[in-house]
């Protein structure tokens, strides 16, 4: 999610995922990242046009003001015109302290979809409701008739009609915040871990059950993909798992 006050650093951090290294801003990080992603080169062989993962939220994660703490499948475009104007549409659950105080239904547990468009523009918007402790949801972002639509159980949270070239997909867990990034923890404990199943994506018209994803973390943020595997018949038992080595 881009913070609204420090899109600079947000940037640098989208970037550096693209890059597979770590978000850290020249003033200390506002956006770190624990998760994966699967990006290709170019458009040669075809876009990336639909991504999903189920997510289970654990308890909910510690945000002390101002922060947030959150989990996304995102699609994303290409980098190559500059990192302010990196194309990605992102659906997902957060809970915010503070940081989006000023934005409609931007404070605690929500649903959101955020996209940001060629020019550098950002959009986000915040359901009314947002996950219950310890369940599942299933989240997709998808092109359809024209329209890049983010949704969580099937029901729409946001759409954005634009094209774009689509190359990337990722799933991740991330913290925001506007001074200290690291007064929220990322969702799971050492006990109850947040999970990511059912993870794939379709690209050049074939779903890839549990791709290969380019994995990393900040440190803080844990991951244990010991059971993802696109070999299993039930894909809701292949699955990463995320927590805070703090909690």
């Amino acid at each position: 999610m881009k913070d609204p006050k420090l899109s600079t650093a947000f940037l640098a951090g989208l970037l550096s995922i693209l890059l597979g290294t770590s978000a850290i801003a020249a003033t200390g990080p506002t956006n770190v990242y624990t998760g994966g992603y699967a990006q290709y080169p170019d458009s040669s062989s075809g876009q990336m046009t639909s991504v999903y993962c189920d997510i289970k939220t654990p308890s909910y994660p510690d945000t002390f003001y101002p922060s947030a703490s959150n989990g996304w499948p995102m699609i994303v475009g290409t980098y190559s015109n500059g990192a302010d104007k990196v194309p990605y549409v992102q659906v997902g659950w957060v809970k915010a302290n503070g940081v989006f105080s000023g934005e409609t239904n931007g404070e605690g547990v929500r649903y959101f979809w955020e996209h940001n468009d060629r020019k550098g523009h950002f959009y986000r918007v915040f359901s009314a409701v947002g996950p219950a402790e310890n369940t599942t949801h299933g989240y997709r972002v998808y092109y359809e008739a024209g329209d890049w639509k983010g949704t969580v159980d099937g029901g729409k949270i946001g759409s954005y009609p634009k094209i774009f070239t689509s190359l990337g997909a990722q799933y991740y867990e991330e913290l925001v915040s506007q001074e200290d990034v690291y007064r929220a923890a990322y969702a799971g404990t050492s006990t109850n871990h947040a999970r990511f199943s059912n993870i794939r994506y379709f690209f050049n018209n074939t779903t890839y059950y549990s791709p290969t994803l380019n994995m990393s973390s900040d440190g803080v943020g844990k991951y244990d993909q010991s059971n993802y595997s696109s070999t299993k018949t039930d894909q809701s038992q292949s699955y990463i798992e995320f927590w805070d080595s703090r909690r």
